[in-house]
This record gives structure tokens, C-alpha cells and sequence, in this order.
């Protein structure tokens, strides 16, 4: 009988020792400000620490307080120009001189080849609007507003409602082998200006121009009226071929 009242309390004691051990789990956490949204928009100090809702650092990476703390990344990409565009003054209407820029092909590649010289080059055509012949001598043609003067033309005789083709590959010496006209540039497939002035420096007729397309060139449909893209280009001939495109 002695030995068995000796076991009883080892066995109770035992029982109890993890409940003991337990009992430090069972404090109770410290408030913090931030851990839900709806903490950020309640009006309290849930934390104790004085600061409320979205002044709560613990608050700062919660949507509900983005724009309150200004804590976005700050914009700095320029800002978007609501500007009209650029008005280049040249609109598309048909020509209103005697003397017009009619065609242009500026990537020749197998359209028509230089009379002189074989080669595929930038070629323009002018067309003369009136019934009456008009000698060119004086007149000028650029692909640069700001140089009206770059290429003066020679003395030859534009007749009445015909056409003059001109080359545009930079050879700078006009008529010198007799079968056609070179001027000192050429133009750019990528876009450029064409001008042409009468001798006392009259701006005639202006085309500004985007990109070009292999041997596809831009005319006046029908002759010295609007700009097109020509899908049937006509060098020296009038433009009856062409097939209206957006230009």
C-alpha cells in the first residue's frame, strides 16, 4: 500500500507539465496599424503609437493610402504635347502656274534609265500649264526651301501643254551631254522638298514628300491638278495611267 500512494502524484505531475509549458503561446500579440486596409481608414490609433491611419507607417503600402501620402513614384516623363501639328503651308490643290511640278520618282530602280549615262537616277518632270511655250532660262529648282537658287535652268523652250524631264542624280552639268538635263541633287527616298521659282524669285509650285516606294513615283492626277501615288509612272508623258492612291 505504501508503494502504490507514492505513484499517484508522479502520474498527476506528468499529466500537467505541458500544460505548463503551454502557457507562455497564450500572450496576446501587440496591436499593429496597417495590418488590414479597413486599419487604415478607421480613424484610431490601433498601434498606440500616435500616428492614425495612412500617417501610420505601417499604413504606407496599402493602396487606400497611395495618393493621401503621395508615396507614388513620381512622374517625370514630359508631358504630352497637345500642340496642332505643323502647318507646312503647302497644301494639296492643283497647281495655279503656268510652270508646275507635275511627277517625281525618287527610287528609281527600274522605272526608266538616264538617256546619257544608263543609269537608274532621281528623276522630276515639269508640265507647262498654259497654251503658250515657255523659255526656262533663269527659272530655278531646289530640294531645300532655304536654297531657292540651287539649280538654275538652261535656256530651253518648255512648249505649250508638253512636259521636260529632268534628272536628279547630283551630276551638276545640266545639258552638257545633249540628251537631257542633270541637276546638282538628288532626291532623298525618304522624304524631302521640291520648289520651283520663276527668275525673279517667285515661288511657282512646292511638294513636300514621306517616304518612297520602289519604282512607284508621286504625279499630279490629272495633269497640274492634285497629288497621288502613281502606280503606272509616266516620265515625260502625260499621267492617264496612274491608279489614285492616298497621298
Amino acid at each position: 500500500m505504501h508503494l502504490q500512494s507514492t505513484r499517484v502524484p508522479l502520474l498527476i505531475s506528468s499529466l500537467f507539465l505541458p500544460v505548463a509549458l503551454a502557457l507562455p503561446s497564450c500572450s496576446a500579440e501587440e496591436p499593429v496599424e496597417g495590418a488590414l486596409p479597413s486599419d487604415c481608414a478607421d480613424g484610431l490609433d490601433n498601434d498606440g503609437d500616435g500616428a492614425v491611419d495612412c500617417a501610420d507607417s505601417g499604413c504606407s503600402g496599402w493602396d487606400i493610402c497611395q495618393e493621401d501620402t503621395g508615396s507614388q513614384p513620381q512622374d517625370t516623363s514630359p508631358p504630352e504635347d497637345t500642340s496642332p501639328p505643323e502647318d507646312t503651308g503647302i497644301p494639296n490643290i492643283p497647281c495655279d502656274s503656268d510652270i508646275c511640278l507635275n511627277e517625281f520618282m525618287a527610287d528609281n530602280n527600274s522605272t526608266m534609265a538616264d538617256p546619257d549615262i544608263g543609269a537608274y537616277s532621281d528623276w522630276l518632270e515639269l508640265f507647262n500649264n498654259s497654251g503658250t511655250d515657255v523659255n526656262l532660262a533663269g527659272y530655278t529648282i531646289t530640294d531645300d526651301f532655304d536654297l531657292p537658287t540651287r539649280q538654275v535652268l538652261p535656256d530651253v523652250v518648255l512648249p505649250a501643254n508638253g512636259f521636260l524631264l529632268l534628272w536628279a542624280d547630283g551630276r551638276d552639268d545640266l545639258n552638257a551631254y545633249g540628251k537631257a538635263i542633270h541637276l546638282s541633287f538628288k532626291l532623298d527616298r525618304k522624304g524631302e522638298e521640291i520648289g520651283l521659282y520663276s527668275p525673279d524669285g517667285t515661288l511657282l509650285d512646292a511638294h513636300e514628300y514621306d517616304d518612297q516606294t520602289i519604282d512607284l513615283s508621286e504625279a499630279r492626277v490629272p495633269d497640274g491638278d492634285v497629288w497621288t501615288i502613281c502606280y503606272h509612272p509616266s516620265p515625260g508623258q502625260p499621267n492617264v495611267k496612274c491608279v489614285p492612291g492616298s497621298r
